[in-house]
């Protein structure tokens, strides 16, 4: 369903102990790793920014960055 859908660019979700991505259909799917995992008395987490033709997902500490092209079909649309 998500990857039919022309609107779907990113299926976001949590936690994997090692994370994991993959793109299919234009469609990200990112699996943010366990945080958990972090060293302790460390900080981790991720925010994320959406631009007109890419998603930015900045980790800290533990957490991983990713950025994310968005499929041309939609940038063109902006």
């Amino acid at each position: 369903m998500l990857t039919s859908s022309r609107c779907v660019v990113l299926h976001l979700q949590g936690h994997d102990h090692m994370g994991g991505y993959c793109v299919h259909s234009d469609v990200h799917f990112l699996t943010v790793e366990a945080l958990l995992e972090a060293p302790s008395g460390s900080n981790a987490y991720a925010t994320a920014r959406v631009f007109p033709d890419h998603i930015v997902i900045k980790g800290v500490g533990a957490a991983r960055s990713h950025k994310l092209r968005l499929p041309q079909r939609l940038v063109q649309l902006g």
